[in-house]
């Protein structure tokens, strides 16, 4: 299908006479999910939009969640897990946006393991049993014909480099992953066995998110954000050379194949018009009640809110 190049018809003029609102926009990650807010920013994409955006990393979902609420960032970029989580326990969040619709996670093993049969009595870690990439590994193991609860073994092992590191020691067989880890772990001998995006499982990833009352307060601020997050997508999938310095000054990676790679990643599965998916959403809790064996205390259907990239879309023009 190809590329739809996103030609926003905003003025940079008008912008420019207004006076800059301040914004915190809070971000989990030094990962290339976040391309269209970091190019936004430093191509001045944000301030075209009116507004004086400082990024600020928080690390944790947990964290980032309670910055929110608490009014410490205005925009939570990211950790839609933990957004999701904390909405199906009642807080006034909503999502606004999602550039990933389905799951982009590889299947990585050992050497000696070529086809589905030769994983059985095998073990694979993940970083945390019911989380998005326990649900991605189950999936996937469904894909080849397995049954996780019987043919493998799913351990909990931490983080992607911690099980890299259970792989080389031989503590695991396989693990999934995102790209451009995927690399690292080819570089190293072991190999890919399922990739996971192709089976095109929905999903709600890299979202913004706000609270209830920002949203009812800041509107045009919020919609401003909106507008730059979606030419922000149109912008770096169209500057590749420019969204490669961007990658390496944020990422602080300076090797020019992972760069080149992780670009073509990212330009592959960022969406070009961030609505989030409700079937996607519905996975997330699907995930998350199997975690925590509840459901959510209020109606789903208020947890994404596709009103304004709905409106900026209704104004754009699409060139093939």
């Amino acid at each position: 299908m190809p590329l739809l190049l996103i030609l926003l018809c905003f003025s940079s003029a008008l912008a420019q006479e207004k006076k800059l609102r301040k914004m915190t926009v809070g971000y989990v990650l030094a990962s290339s999910a976040y391309a269209s807010l970091f190019v936004a920013k430093e191509a001045r994409i944000l301030e075209k939009h009116g507004l004086d955006a400082s990024l600020i990393f928080l690390g944790t979902g947990s964290l980032a969640v309670s910055a929110l609420l608490a009014g410490d960032v205005n925009v939570l970029r990211g950790t839609p897990a933990a957004v999701v989580q904390a909405q199906a326990q009642g807080a006034p969040l909503v999502i606004l946006g999602s550039e990933y619709d389905v799951l982009t996670f590889k299947l990585i093993v050992r050497p000696e393991i070529r086809e589905a049969k030769d994983l059985k009595g095998r073990k694979l870690g993940i970083a945390r049993f019911g989380d998005t990439g326990d649900y991605a590994t189950r999936r996937a193991l469904q894909y080849l014909g397995l049954d996780p609860q019987r043919d493998v073994t799913i351990l909990q092992a931490g983080g992607q480099t911690a099980r890299l590191a259970a792989l080389q020691a031989k503590a695991l067989d396989g693990t999934v992953v995102n790209p451009p880890n995927d690399l690292i772990m080819k570089e190293v001998g072991f190999h890919e066995l399922v990739d996971i995006s192709r089976l095109a499982l929905p999903y709600l990833g890299n979202t913004y998110a706000v609270t209830q009352a920002t949203l009812k307060s800041q509107p045009d601020a919020v919609e401003g954000f909106a507008r730059a997050m979606v030419e922000g997508i149109a912008h770096f999938k169209t500057h590749k050379e420019e969204t490669l310095k961007v990658l390496r000054k944020y990422l602080r990676v300076t090797d020019q194949k992972m760069l080149e790679a992780t670009y073509e990643f990212i330009k592959q599965f960022t969406v070009d018009v961030p609505i989030p998916r409700a079937d996607g959403l519905a996975v997330m809790l699907d995930i998350m009640a199997r975690e925590t064996g509840t459901k959510p205390k209020v109606d789903p259907a208020s947890f994404i809110d596709a009103t304004l990239v709905k409106k900026i879309i209704s104004k754009r023009e699409i060139a093939p």
